[in-house]
């Protein structure tokens, strides 16, 4: 199963199945019967309107951008269309909450490459333009009211504004501004008054950090930071959308919890499962939640957790045919670069194996602005269920590890993404994992293997695209070393 949602009354789970059919259950009954397929779409999103009667999906329809938005009546099995003629792609910005009948669409039309917000009548389905986009906004925010006050707008130096208005007829006007150096900046929410915004960034220190600024004074407040790790997203309350709780992007992701209503809420689901946590839909009364763990051996498995009891209940897991598969765990580890920098990994071992003097591969992710981070990889699970020792370093240029940590790569080209995947491989043999003759670099990275091939290295190199295990086996068989 995959998103998973359960009513606003908590009456019934709705969920997808095999990425083709979405599926329906009693939450006391669990009772699961498929309710609608899917065919030739890929769903995107999927959210219970506000009656607990309807399902509102996303999915793309065809090739390029062209994501419609779809009304099913669940009793009637009937789905209508409900993106506006006119538009040519469409995404869910918001549904209403008092007023189950409200949806806020973002939309493309024609040739414009900027989308704008159209409010839809789920009653009648009548679309009528609500925020026409100046061209340059990337996301919107709403207020408790589902009014568009608030929006994320790219500038022509690449900078980042974050804008608010008292109303859809008032002009934006801009609270904040973010730079280039600034990290990766986000607008969170909006306060149901609009009086404050919410944002992570880095501005003003040495990690993203989630803040609080007042629309009117322009001054902010920190509500959650981690010194070594970024903040990187949060869980907003279903029905203020405040923050409820951020998550700091670490070697295992954890979260601050904002709110002290949910203290002990996040204390009981962190002894539940050692995975990390990710909420995925709540009851308009807040007191049942969709709860997903996030396993390195196991992948997902989602719960549906009673915040009054304290209990949760499995519901299912996203691929449960790794339940019969013995899988290796996904190991954090640091090391110390060629220039005295400390770099970030993950270390993947053979299950049952001795782990020491293995082949191994070193994983180079793509880049820029991504990471490795802890979970199940498949790719790492198949290398070590073949014998191999996996390597993923987070080299400079990754997100989750501050600014400067970022914007580093920047400065040195790829050149010193190169030297930390370097010290990754020998971090491997000096910690005994790795045998020196078998060493193989993979990268999905075209600049880094770039520097690497450059650099006339005796390490195999493959790009990521041509990965199998004959060719690593041939380039290992070698027996390459650069000592």
């Amino acid at each position: 199963m995959s998103a998973p949602r359960i009513a606003s009354d908590g009456s019934r789970i709705a969920f997808v199945r095999d990425g083709e059919t979405i599926w329906l259950e009693s939450a006391a009954k669990r009772d699961a019967r498929p309710l609608l397929a899917l065919g030739t779409q890929k769903i995107d999103a999927l959210e219970w309107q506000a009656d607990s009667k309807h399902l509102i999906y996303a999915a793309e329809t065809g090739e390029g951008p062209s994501e419609h938005v779809f009304q099913i009546d669940v009793a009637a099995k009937t789905v209508r269309d409900l993106t506006p003629p006119t538009v040519s792609a469409a995404r869910i910005l918001a549904l209403g909450d008092d007023d189950p009948n409200e949806l806020l669409v973002q939309t493309l039309e024609g040739e414009r490459s900027a989308w704008d917000v159209y409010r839809i009548d789920l009653k009648t389905g009548a679309a009528r333009l609500d925020t026409e986009n100046p061209g340059n906004v990337v996301q919107y925010a709403v207020d408790g009211e589902l009014q568009v006050r608030a929006a994320k707008a790219v500038m022509p130096d690449g900078a980042i504004a974050l804008l608010a208005r008292a109303d859809r007829a008032a002009a934006w006007r801009e609270v904040v501004r973010f730079t280039l150096d600034d990290g990766v900046s986000t607008l969170e929410t909006l306060s149901p008054d609009g009086h404050d915004l919410y944002a992570i960034t880095a501005q003003g220190y040495a990690t993203s950090r989630l803040l609080r600024y007042d629309v009117a004074l322009r001054r902010a407040t920190v509500l959650a930071r981690d010194p070594a790790f970024d903040i990187d997203q949060t869980l907003l309350d279903r029905k203020t959308r405040l923050p409820i709780a951020a998550r700091n992007d670490g070697e295992r992701p954890g979260w601050k919890v904002i709110d002290p209503a949910w203290v002990e809420d996040f204390t009981t689901l962190q002894s539940l499962s050692s995975g990390a946590i990710r909420v995925e839909s709540m009851t308009r009364d807040e007191q049942r939640a969709i709860v997903a763990f996030e396993s390195d051996e196991r992948g997902t498995s989602y719960y549906l957790y009673d915040r009054s009891s304290r209990r949760a209940s499995f519901l299912g897991a996203q691929n449960p045919l790794l339940a019969s598969y013995r899988l290796a765990p996904m190991q954090p580890f640091s090391y110390t670069s060629t220039d005295g920098t400390v770099v970030h990994g993950y270390l993947t071992l053979p299950p049952g194996s001795a782990a020491k003097a293995l082949p191994a591969v070193v994983l180079v992710h793509r880049n820029p602005m991504t990471r490795v981070r802890w979970g199940y990889d498949p790719e790492a699970q198949w290398l070590a269920s073949r014998g191999f020792a996996v390597v993923q370093p987070n080299f400079r240029g990754s997100i989750g590890y501050g600014k400067d940590f970022l914007d580093a790569r920047d400065r040195g080209r790829a050149a010193k993404s190169a030297a930390d995947v370097l010290a990754a491989a020998d971090w491997a043999v000096r910690a005994g994992h790795a045998d020196p003759q078998r060493i193989a670099i993979v990268s999905a990275a075209d600049d880094v293997l770039a520097e690497l091939q450059l650099r006339g290295l005796d390490y195999a190199l493959l790009p990521a695209s041509e990965l199998s295990e004959e060719r690593l086996t041939a380039l290992l068989h070698r027996g390459l070393s650069r000592r």
